[in-house]
């Protein structure tokens, strides 16, 4: 399977970045 990597990427990063932000 082919995924827009990138994009895909800045997701996850977006996404573990707001969960740091919860439990920092």
């Amino acid at each position: 399977m082919v995924y827009n990597t990138r994009e895909e990427i800045d997701k996850l990063v977006a996404a573990l970045d707001d969960a740091r932000q919860l439990f920092a």
